[in-house]
């Protein structure tokens, strides 16, 4: 192994051999020429020797990064998924005759900017649904909705009130560009499972590309499972990005995995994708709070631990038949969750305090925030 000297080695390095070449021990007197000659050359040459352990990292692919990292990917057919704007609907109050045009730019209070999509006429006095979307793509678009969610007009045009409310359900759809470990975890995937014309590391592949859609865990289900010979059942969850537990995608994101998906199955294939069946898991549980910490914070940190658990057992044993998640593991997420000095579990879906989460075929279980009750005291 190839040890990459650390500075002020290389530093003493250099003035010991400044000292041999010149014959004096007592040439790098502090602010000579020889002395600072030193340290210039040290530092040159440590930057040097970074820049090469950098290149190292390069050039092979599990610890390669950035552009990199993305031209490791294009050689095996992958791309970084890219970034997703939000997109919405705003009331937009306008009096008759009035215009709003496409490109119009809206402001939220933290100076986050969307464009209308489209132009807009009023023939009345009305408010009208207006199309918006993210000037910058990424999770930063994403507005929930709430009844005093607004958006302001930059530039509001003759006739059009310059505040518009958020219409349900807010500004979704924003989605950041893959990270660089999420990137590295499909080339190695591509890399230890090379194509074989369809085998269900093919369509795990294939679901992950979705350039639209964090897809997490994939099931591709063939006639084995149960399914007619040459259909192939693809389910999929995708990231819990938004921290709210939305691990099963919507319709939208079902169709766009679909859509990446069919042009790539063999042609005898007949695929389709669909969300697993949600299983809505409700805790309930007393606790004791540790300093610092509030209701809010300790609930949403006990969803994330449970939810995370969920995901665990389903990687090992979601399947075409029933499956389990042991109360045990309920009890070991719930004491991971930090901010929680002590807690009970008084119940599971009401079936009491000891019940395990008992799932049918295809059941996927989830829990929200508001799912879990703690009191603390």
């Amino acid at each position: 192994m190839f040890t990459i000297p650390t500075l002020p080695a290389l530093i003493d390095r250099i003035k010991g051999d400044l000292n041999a070449r010149m014959g004096n021990t007592n040439a790098l007197i502090p602010r000579s020429l020889s002395y600072v000659l030193a340290y210039v050359l040290a530092g040159a040459t440590w930057g040097l020797y970074l820049y090469q352990q950098w290149i190292a990292r390069q050039v092979i692919p599990d610890t390669a990064e950035g552009a990199q990292l993305e031209r490791w990917a294009r050689l095996f057919g992958l791309s970084r998924n890219p970034a997703v704007g939000a997109s919405g609907t705003v009331g937009v109050q306008g009096a008759a005759g009035s215009d709003l045009l496409d490109g119009s730019i809206l402001q939220r209070a933290d100076s986050v900017e969307y464009a209308v999509a489209g132009d807009y006429h009023w023939t009345s006095n009305a408010t009208t649904p207006v199309a918006v979307e993210a000037v910058e793509p990424g999770t930063t678009g994403n507005f929930e909705y709430a009844t005093d969610a607004t958006l302001d007009l930059v530039s509001p045009p003759a006739g059009i009130v310059s505040t518009c409310p958020l219409e349900a359900p807010g500004l979704t759809g924003g989605q950041d560009a893959e990270k660089d470990a999420s990137l590295l975890d499909r080339l190695l995937t591509r890399l230890a499972n090379p194509p074989q014309g369809g085998a269900a590391a093919d369509y795990v592949l294939w679901a992950q590309s979705t350039p639209t859609v964090s897809v997490d865990l994939v099931w591709p289900m063939a006639f084995d499972d149960g399914q007619p010979l040459g259909e192939v059942l693809v389910l999929f969850t995708v990231e819990d990005s938004d921290d709210e537990g939305a691990v099963l995608p919507t319709w939208q994101e079902v169709i766009a995995v679909y859509d990446t998906i069919a042009p790539k199955a063999p042609v005898t294939a007949i695929v389709g994708t669909f969300t697993p069946l949600e299983n809505v898991v409700t805790l309930a549980m007393t606790a004791g709070l540790l300093p610092g910490y509030t209701l809010a914070q300790v609930k949403g940190n006990v969803r994330r631990e449970v939810q995370a658990t969920f995901r665990e057992r389903a990687e090992l044993d979601f399947s075409s038949s029933a499956w389990t998640v042991r109360n045990s593991r309920l009890l070991e997420a719930i004491g991971r969750a930090a901010g929680i000095d002590w807690f009970e579990l008084t119940d599971v879906s009401g079936a009491g305090p000891t019940a395990d989460v008992d799932l049918a075929a295809y059941e996927y279980p989830t829990i929200v925030d508001t799912a879990v009750v703690v009191n603390g005291v």
